[in-house]
C-alpha cells in the first residue's frame, strides 16, 4: 500500500503548483509535470508493493528525473548570485557526475536490481552545499521585500531541509527500527520519515503561493 502521507502530501503539492504557477516563469512550471510524475511513481509503486512486486526500476527512473529538476531549479535560482561562466561549468560538470554515477551503479554495481542508494546519496549531499552557498549570498544582497515572502528562499531552503533529513534518517533508521522508540503511541522512525515529507511539500507549497503573489 503507498504512503499515504507521502501520497497525500505530493498531491497537495502538485494541486498548488497547477494553481498557482500557470503564469510562472519556466524553472517554476517545470515543476508542475514534475510533481504529477512523482504523485504517479509513489501510487504505482505502492500498488506494485502490494502486488509483492518490486518497485525499484520506477523510483530508479524517476531519480534521474530528480535530480535533473533539483539541479535545474538551483541553478536559475543561484544565477542571480553567481554571474559568468563558474556556476555554468559547475552545474553541467555536476550534471555530468551525476549521469555517471547513475549509469556506474545501474549497470554495473547493482545491475539494475535494487534501488541507487549512492546516487541518491550523491544528490542529497549536493543540495545543501548549493543551499548554503545561496544562504549566503542571499544575506550579503537580499532583493528587495520581506524574506518570509522569498520564494526562492523558501524553495532552496525546504529541499536542503528534506535531504539533510533523509541523510539523518539513513543513519538512524536501522536503529530506531531494531531498537523501536515511540512518541504518542507511534514508531519515531515513522514519524521522522513523514514529518520530512511533509516539511519539503509545505514548503514548496509555500513557495507557489509565494511565487503567485509576486506575479499577482
Amino acid at each position: 500500500m503507498p504512503n499515504m502521507i507521502y501520497l497525500y502530501s505530493e498531491a497537495a503539492c502538485l494541486l498548488m503548483a497547477l494553481v498557482f504557477l500557470r503564469r510562472a516563469p519556466r524553472h517554476w512550471r517545470l515543476l508542475r509535470p514534475y510533481l504529477a510524475l512523482v504523485v504517479a511513481v509513489e501510487a504505482l509503486g505502492g500498488v506494485l508493493a502490494m502486488g509483492g512486486k518490486a518497485n525499484h526500476h520506477l523510483h530508479n527512473a524517476l531519480l534521474l528525473v530528480e535530480g535533473f529538476v533539483v539541479a535545474m531549479v538551483l541553478y536559475v535560482l543561484l544565477r542571480p548570485y553567481a554571474p559568468g561562466r563558474r556556476l555554468t561549468v559547475i552545474w553541467q560538470g555536476w550534471l555530468t557526475a551525476f549521469l555517471a554515477l547513475y549509469g556506474v551503479e545501474l549497470i554495473w554495481l547493482n545491475h539494475g536490481r535494487a534501488f541507487n542508494t549512492k546516487t541518491y546519496s550523491a544528490l542529497a549531499l549536493s543540495v545543501p552545499w548549493a543551499a548554503f552557498y545561496y544562504n549566503v549570498r542571499f544575506a550579503a544582497s537580499p532583493p528587495a521585500g520581506t524574506p518570509w515572502r522569498d520564494a526562492a528562499l523558501w524553495w532552496v531552503n525546504g529541499t536542503s531541509a528534506f535531504y539533510i533529513g533523509t541523510l539523518l534518517v539513513h543513519l538512524i533508521l536501522p536503529n530506531l527500527v531494531h531498537q523501536p522508540v515511540r512518541v504518542w503511541g507511534l514508531p519515531l522512525h515513522f514519524l521522522v520519515i513523514n514529518a520530512n515529507i511533509v516539511v519539503l511539500y509545505g514548503t514548496w507549497s509555500y513557495a507557489f503561493l509565494c511565487v503567485y503573489r509576486r506575479l499577482n
